[in-house]
């Protein structure tokens, strides 16, 4: 899939064009992990993925401590949208900011830096972002039609588009949202269902859970606290207003939980492509505004074949629009980095 550009080896201390120097952390979501993150922003030659060809050195503290092997990885890049590895409540990267993450074992003995993080990556990096309207106003169920669009052309896209509506249960959980860690929708063999998109407004969490034709019973929907503690619903309406749950034990957590059925659009585009160059989507207001909305969507390629979706909320702003980005002018290069002496975390 990466056909932008030939590889070379660019011998470099640092990420080209960034003077970010990596930080420690202590991860949020693990007492046992350390997070060591370094940041690019708008106007850096910014990194849009690491793949194959990844390597890091063997990783030592200043007492001379080696990190653990199992549990060390190559370093991620988190786009904006992500969730933020940097926070355990939920916050996601803003636009403008890109994330390089390596995820480390905690030392056992007392440290105070990490002597040398060193290695190389094969790196997508680069480029612009262009952003293309998505056809939003197709007729839900036709055929597909062509996606004509003068980037797509540009980027070697040719696609059909169209959007379908999918049966959700959408769950809504107010009041105190980030005292839960999770939602899952299970069925009668404890198997869960895959959720199609998820959204915070205000104190407002909502997530969806694509369900086709089947019946509501025998599912069970499992709210998990964050304390480990679990409370279960097993009665939905099939009315598409939200229902709110009844019971002492949603109460007592603090909780106000609501459910629906809802037909929810989804767009979605197939064809061929290059597709390094697909960027996600973005929700904008009538005024051009990003809006605080990261929907869920997905892209898969191999060869020249490529297809999109992106799910679409049922409640939006009047005059919002979605665009698709695309990635054009990158390059991917095979880079050597080595960063040294990285204080612990205080």
């Amino acid at each position: 899939m990466k056909t932008l550009l030939p590889l070379c080896w660019l011998a470099v201390t640092s990420f080209a064009a960034t003077d970010s120097k990596p930080y420690c952390l202590n991860d949020p979501s693990s007492s046992d992990r350390l997070l060591v993150v370094q940041e690019f922003r708008e106007g850096d030659d910014l990194p849009w993925d690491v793949d194959h060809g990844n390597h890091l050195d063997v990783l030592k503290t200043d007492t001379g401590e080696v990190f653990r092997p199992d549990v060390m990885f190559t370093p991620k890049v988190v786009l904006p949208g992500d969730l933020d590895p940097r926070d355990g409540r939920g916050a996601k990267v803003p636009e403008g900011l890109h994330l390089l993450v390596w995820e480390l074992a905690r030392p056992t003995q007392k440290w105070s830096s990490i002597q040398r993080l060193a290695g190389h990556y094969e790196l997508t990096h680069g480029g612009e972002t262009r952003w293309v309207d998505v056809p939003l106003m197709l007729e839900q169920g036709a055929d597909p039609i062509d996606w004509e669009d003068e980037t797509l052309e540009e980027a070697g896209f040719k696609l059909k588009a169209r959007i379908e509506g999918l049966r959700m249960l959408q769950v809504q959980i107010t009041e105190r949202p980030w005292e839960f860690d999770e939602a899952v929708l299970l069925d009668e063999d404890d198997k869960e269902f895959a959720y199609q998109g998820s959204s915070t407004t205000g104190d407002v969490w909502t997530q969806s859970f694509e369900i086709g034709d089947r019946e509501l019973e025998g599912l069970r929907l499992v709210v998990r606290m964050d304390d480990g503690t679990e409370h279960t619903l097993d009665k939905f309406s099939e009315g598409a207003k939200y229902k709110r749950a009844k019971g002492s034990s949603w109460k007592k957590a603090g909780l106000q939980l609501e459910t629906r059925v809802a037909v929810v659009p989804r767009f979605s585009a197939k064809g061929t492509g290059n597709f390094d160059l697909y960027r996600k989507y973005r929700w904008l207001d009538a005024k051009g505004r990003a809006l605080d909305l990261w929907p869920r969507s997905s892209a898969s390629g191999g060869g020249k074949a490529f297809a999109t979706d992106c799910m679409v909320p049922s409640e939006l702003p009047k005059g919002a629009r979605l665009e698709l980005g695309l990635l054009v002018g990158a390059k991917t290069e095979k880079l050597l980095y080595e960063h040294l002496d990285i204080p612990a975390p205080r």
